[in-house]
């Protein structure tokens, strides 16, 4: 436990048995809580194991580093663990949820049992997202929970699109949390598509699944709902300025468009060539 203060690398070496014990392991991670990647499963599945590996992190932030990333999937929707999080990190996972059910909502592939399970995560969140960042309590995490839950099952069928395509870069080479990141450009590409609506290559009408999205909001038109969305990240502190985080987007251009997800980007409803792509993110 003691070496825990020195780097924790020695506890790799402690005898099984003592790995083994809860109360040994939850007195190491609350020293250093990147113990917590070198459990076995079973043990990342521990709730109270978890909670204090959130606790001890010092950048609680969801980000690679964050040890949130390393927990199994169904602890992540467990009320307590979830209340536990920072404010960063309850913004930027409950906005990437709002992303996934958006971007599934006009994916290529979006299907009929995909767009239910969009307009039902999006419902949840768009009510209970900003309430939950400033006043957490059951009702509202829970509801979160289900939220995220939903997107979920909604991109495991219809998959992301553009945003997260380019988000990957962005968290890789800048260390900007995953939810966070993919904000930086959803409404970029949203509006890319809905200016291009006649050239969308899906088998569904576009402009209907944009009229969910404004009936959702409660918003009229693209304008109000693009300025919904900005007004969203803002109100969860989502930095939208490239270079207030630290990225030259102008500078690093070709370094940050090698890493994009390509199958991700494929899914755009309507076809972005790398001319697109760059005006796009460079706007």
């Amino acid at each position: 436990i003691l070496a825990a203060d020195k780097g924790g690398w020695e506890f790799k070496n402690v005898d099984s048995s003592f790995k083994d014990n809860k109360n040994i392991i939850k007195a190491a991670i609350s020293k250093n809580s990147k113990l917590y990647e070198t459990l076995d499963a079973n043990l990342k599945k521990d709730k109270d194991i978890l909670i204090e590996a959130i606790k001890g992190d010092p950048k609680n932030s969801f980000s690679p580093s964050s040890q949130f990333e390393f927990a199994d999937e169904s602890l992540k929707k467990n009320r307590e663990v979830v209340l536990s999080a920072s404010k960063k990190i309850k913004s930027s996972a409950g906005f990437d949820a709002i992303a996934q059910a958006i971007e599934s909502l006009i994916s290529k592939r979006s299907n009929e049992n995909s767009k239910v399970f969009a307009e039902k995560s999006l419902k949840l969140s768009f009510n209970y997202f900003l309430n939950f960042l400033n006043t957490p309590n059951q009702e509202n995490t829970s509801a979160m929970s289900l939220a995220a839950n939903l997107s979920g099952e909604a991109i495991s069928i219809s998959k992301t699109t553009a945003p997260h395509a380019v988000s990957y870069p962005f968290t890789a080479l800048y260390n900007v949390s995953h939810g966070h990141a993919v904000s930086l450009t959803l409404n970029k590409f949203l509006k890319f598509n809905y200016k291009n609506l006649t050239q969308a290559k899906c088998d569904f009408d576009l402009n209907n699944r944009f009229k969910i999205l404004f009936d959702l909001s409660k918003t009229s038109n693209f304008d109000s709902f693009d300025k919904y969305l900005i007004n969203l990240k803002h109100n969860a502190n989502l930095e939208g300025n490239f270079e207030k985080l630290g990225i030259n987007i102008d500078k690093n251009y070709t370094k940050i468009i090698s890493s994009v997800n390509i199958n991700r980007l494929a899914n755009n409803p309507v076809d972005l060539n790398p001319k697109d792509l760059k005006k796009i993110i460079q706007n």
